[in-house]
Order: C-alpha cells, then sequence, then structure tokens
C-alpha cells in the first residue's frame, strides 16, 4: 500500500511538472484576457494565438525578450480588429513598444496603459477612440501617436511629464483649449504634430525653447494673437507649418535664421505687413506658401538667393511696392537664380510692370500662375523653352501684343489660360509643334484676337474645354469640332463673327455640357446630330442668323 502511494506521488509530480512547463506565461494569459474585449478578431490570429504554447513569443504580432521570454512588443497595426482595449493592458509590465493603429478600437483609452512604465513608443493611431487623454503617461515615452482618433478636451499641462518625448502626433483629433506653456518643458522634442484640431489662444513662447524640433503642425485650428518671436533659434526647424489660423500681425523677421528651413507654410491667417528682407536667407527653403493673407510690400528682391526653392505661393496678398522701392510694384528679377522652382503662384497679388523673363530660366517649371494681376507689356518669347512647363495662367492681366510661337512647341503645355488681356494677332497663323498635342484647355478669351478659327484646334486630341468668345474671329467654323467625343466639355466661341452653319459632326459620344455660338453670325439649320450630346446642360446660339426653331428630337438632350 505504501509502495503503491509512493509510486502515485511520483507519478503525480511528474504530471505537475509537465503541466508546468507547459503552462501558458502570464504575459500570454494577459493578451489572451485583451483579446476578449475584441468584437471582430482576424482568422490569423485566432488561429495563431494558441493557449497552449507556453509562452506568447512566438504569436503573430508579438515580440518577447530573449532571455526573460517577456512580452516587450505588440505590433497590431492594420489587422482590421474592433473592440475596446481592455485595463488587462498594465499588466505587461515589460511592454515598450504598443502598435494599434489603422483599427477599429472604440471606447476611452484605459488609463492602466500608464502601468506600463517601461514604455517608449505608443501608437493607437487611426482608430475611434473617445474621452480625453490619459494624463498619466510615463515619462520614458519617446514616441506618442494619438493621431486620427476622436478624442476630445484639452491638452493637459502635465504634457511636461513626457521628459524623454522625442516625436508626439495629436493631429485630427477634436481637442479644445490652449497649447499648455509647459509644452516647452519636453526639450528632446523633435516633432509636434497638432494640426486640425479647435485649438484656441495663442502659440506659446516656450515653443521657441525647443532646440530640438525639427517639425511643427499646428494648422487649422483657431490659433489667434501673434507668432512669437524666438523661432530664429531653432537652428534644426525644417518644416514650420502654421496655416489656416488667425493672427495678429505679421511674420517674426527673425523666421530668417531658422537656416535648415525647407517648408514654410503660414497661408490665410490674417497676416498683415511686408515678407521680412531676412526670409532670403533661407537658402534650404523649397515650400513658401503665404496665400491668403494681406500681406503688402514688395517681394524682396533676394529672394532669388534661395537656390532650392520649387513652391512659391503668395497669392491673394497685397503685395505692392511701398515709397521709395526701386520695384515699382513689379515682380523682382532673381527668379530665374531658381533653377529647381516647379510651381509659381503670384495669384492676385496685385503686381504692375511686366513679366520677368529671367522666369525662362527655370528649367524646373511646371505651374506657373500670375492671374488676377496689373501687368502689362508681352509674354517674353523666352518662356517657350520651359519644356517642363504644364500650366500656364495669366489671365485678367493687361498684357498685350502677340502671343510667341514658341509656346505652342511647348511638349507639356496642358492648360494655356490667357483670357482677360489684350492680345492680338492672327490665332491660325501658328503651326502647332507635333509634340504639342496634350493641350486640352486653352482659354484665350476676352482678347482682341483676329483670324479665322485655327486649325491647329483640331489636332488636339486631348482637348476638353475650348475659350475663344469675345475676341475677333471670324470665317467658319470646321466639322473636327464635333469629333472630340468623349473628351469636350465645354465649347465657348461666342462674341465673334464667325459665319456659316454650326457643325454637323457630333458623334454618339458627345460628352459637351456647354455650348455657346451667341452673338455671331451663323446660319443655317440646328444639326440633328446634336441630338448625341445628351450630357447638354446649356445651349446658347442667340443672336446669330439661323432660321431654325429646336427640333423635337432635342427634348430627349433635356430631358
Amino acid at each position: 500500500m505504501i509502495l503503491v502511494f509512493n509510486h502515485f506521488l511520483v507519478l503525480s509530480c511528474c504530471f505537475l511538472f509537465v503541466y508546468t512547463a507547459f503552462c501558458l506565461s502570464s504575459d500570454g494569459f494577459t493578451l489572451l484576457s485583451l483579446s476578449r474585449h475584441w468584437t471582430s478578431v482576424p482568422s490569423s490570429i485566432i488561429s495563431d494565438w494558441n493557449a497552449s504554447d507556453p509562452t506568447p513569443c512566438s504569436w503573430l504580432g508579438v515580440e518577447c525578450d530573449n532571455t526573460t521570454h517577456r512580452v516587450v512588443a505588440v505590433n497590431l497595426t492594420g489587422f482590421e480588429i474592433s473592440g475596446k482595449l481592455g485595463p488587462e493592458v498594465g499588466q505587461l509590465s515589460f511592454l515598450q513598444t504598443i502598435d494599434l493603429s489603422n483599427n477599429g478600437f472604440f471606447g476611452e483609452v484605459p488609463s492602466q496603459l500608464g502601468n506600463s512604465t517601461l514604455l517608449d513608443s505608443l501608437d493607437l493611431s487611426v482608430n475611434g477612440f473617445t474621452g480625453e487623454i490619459p494624463e498619466n503617461f510615463k515619462q520614458l515615452l519617446e514616441y506618442v501617436f494619438l493621431n486620427q482618433i476622436n478624442f476630445s478636451g484639452s491638452i493637459s499641462g502635465h504634457i511636461s511629464n513626457l521628459s524623454n518625448v522625442i516625436e508626439l502626433r495629436l493631429y485630427v483629433n477634436q481637442l479644445s483649449g490652449v497649447i499648455p506653456e509647459s509644452i516647452g518643458n519636453c526639450s528632446k522634442l523633435e516633432g509636434l504634430y497638432l494640426h486640425d484640431n479647435q485649438l484656441v489662444g495663442s502659440l506659446p513662447k516656450s515653443l521657441t525653447n525647443l532646440e530640438s524640433l525639427v517639425y511643427l503642425y499646428v494648422s487649422n485650428n483657431s490659433i489667434e494673437g501673434r507668432i512669437p518671436l524666438g523661432f530664429g533659434n531653432l537652428k534644426n526647424l525644417s518644416i514650420l507649418v502654421l496655416s489656416f489660423n488667425d493672427y495678429i500681425g505679421g511674420l517674426p523677421p527673425d523666421l530668417g535664421n531658422c537656416s535648415s528651413l525647407t517648408k514654410l507654410a503660414i497661408a490665410y491667417s490674417n497676416l498683415t505687413g511686408s515678407i521680412p528682407f531676412s526670409f532670403s536667407l533661407l537658402h534650404k527653403l523649397n515650400y513658401f506658401f503665404l496665400s491668403g493673407n494681406r500681406l503688402s510690400g514688395p517681394i524682396p528682391k533676394p529672394i532669388g538667393n534661395c537656390s532650392r526653392l520649387e513652391y512659391l505661393n503668395l497669392d491673394g496678398n497685397q503685395l505692392l511696392s511701398l515709397g521709395n522701392n526701386s520695384l515699382e510694384g513689379s515682380i523682382p528679377l532673381g527668379f530665374g537664380n531658381l533653377k529647381n522652382l516647379s510651381v509659381l503662384y503670384l495669384y492676385h497679388c496685385g503686381f504692375t510692370g511686366g513679366l520677368p523673363e529671367d522666369l525662362s530660366n527655370c528649367s524646373s517649371l511646371t505651374r506657373i500662375s500670375i492671374a488676377k494681376n496689373n501687368l502689362t507689356g508681352n509674354i517674353p518669347s523666352s518662356y517657350g523653352l520651359l519644356k517642363k512647363l504644364s500650366i500656364l495662367e495669366l489671365t485678367e492681366n493687361q498684357l498685350y501684343g502677340t502671343i510667341p510661337s514658341s509656346l505652342f512647341a511647348l511638349p507639356s503645355l496642358k492648360y494655356l489660360l490667357l483670357s482677360g488681356n489684350r492680345f492680338i494677332g492672327l490665332l491660325n497663323q501658328f503651326q502647332s509643334d507635333p509634340k504639342f498635342l496634350n493641350l486640352s484647355l486653352p482659354d484665350l478669351a476676352r482678347n482682341k484676337l483676329a483670324g479665322e478659327f485655327p486649325s491647329w484646334v483640331c489636332e488636339l486630341e486631348l482637348l476638353r474645354f475650348l475659350d475663344f468668345s469675345r475676341n475677333n474671329l471670324k470665317g467658319a467654323l470646321p466639322q473636327c469640332l464635333g469629333n472630340f467625343s468623349s473628351n469636350l466639355s465645354w465649347l465657348h466661341l461666342s462674341g465673334n463673327n464667325f459665319q456659316g452653319p454650326i457643325p454637323t459632326s457630333f458623334s454618339v459620344e458627345c460628352s459637351l455640357k456647354f455650348m455657346s455660338f451667341n452673338g455671331n453670325a451663323m446660319n443655317g439649320n440646328i444639326p440633328q446630330s446634336i441630338v448625341n450630346c445628351g450630357n447638354l446642360e446649356l445651349v446658347d446660339l442667340g443672336n446669330n442668323m439661323i432660321e431654325d426653331a429646336f427640333p423635337k428630337f432635342s427634348e430627349r438632350v433635356f430631358q
């Protein structure tokens, strides 16, 4: 009997040993407990997270320390998990990284997450969490990504507890209140992303203490007050985006000391005053966006020293000459030094004088918009050297002379927008280059162009919009206008002296939505092929010599 009992005791101990060896670790149990809060779990996790494993170290999305076999990282980004993040997450005491981004988590972020005292990287972005940002995050955190959630409330002054934080992303939430002054205590901060919230108050002066700062985004809020002086101390600052706020005052001159700045955007923010001369010192700047403010005065002539500039947008300001200034309200010379400039927007700025000829040296230019100014003079023929140019917009100025033939040889040009000027000459004198076939939108309306309808239009296979209205064009219209089928949607030829019948060749693929021949000398009948243009929304044939009524078949067009 004793032998039998002893034997049973030995077997029991063996079974106890076997059970202990293959029992799931505490971190594994914690992860399984977390998964019970999830209402939708991908099959890959269901099949891989096996409770019979001794540790979760081989589980999908889980990483362990090689020595202790404790969970140090959980990465489940983009697994389409939905549900809540349970309080058990705080039991992962060795956790250093957690990434649950791009899922469907909802509810509040549990305060127990703050118990993970070794956590240095937290990414809960692009989820449906609600409530406020927890205040008990520990100072070891270096990367905090809480963007594109639904957080509300304010940014707590406890943010200064994150003394080691390097990157803080809180953008696209519903955060309100002010940016706390204590943010300046996060001395290691390199990236601060607060855009697209409902923040108010002024930019805290303490931001200018963040000497490690590289990226600062505060756009699309309701920030007021002045942009503080001191940003010039931030020698590492590369990107500064403060657009779509409501500041008072102007641009701090010391921004010109930010020698690493590559992108500066403070658009639509009620800025006044002039562009500081010191901005010409920003030699690394490649993106300069100040449109939609109330800036005045000249563009600093040495802006041409910013040789890396690729995108310049000063639309909608009042950049005119003030007093004794040699620019006389003109666009300054010096742009020709900007070899990397690809986009130039000087729309509605009130400029006078002529177009700068040295723009032709900007061989990387793809878009030029200098519309709605008071420019005079000719278009320099040298603009025909801009082989990468796809958009040339010079509408609503007082430009005159003939349109340079060199423009009609630009291989990349798609939009030629010259309406509302005083150009003269014969349009049909131009012979389009075989490469000049990408043009899809020629708008030459409201000029003084003459001659017959240009034959080169018939070669534009990508034509979508054609406006030659209110010129002095004459003669008959070519049949090709009805053959542009699926591309052409806008045909505006009113206010000329065209004669003869309306083209009769509108095909069954006609995509026209707008067609106007008003105010010409056209005659004949309304072509029956117009019935093929089933998308027509407006047809204007008035003030011609057409002696015909809309036939019954036209009801199908406008039904």
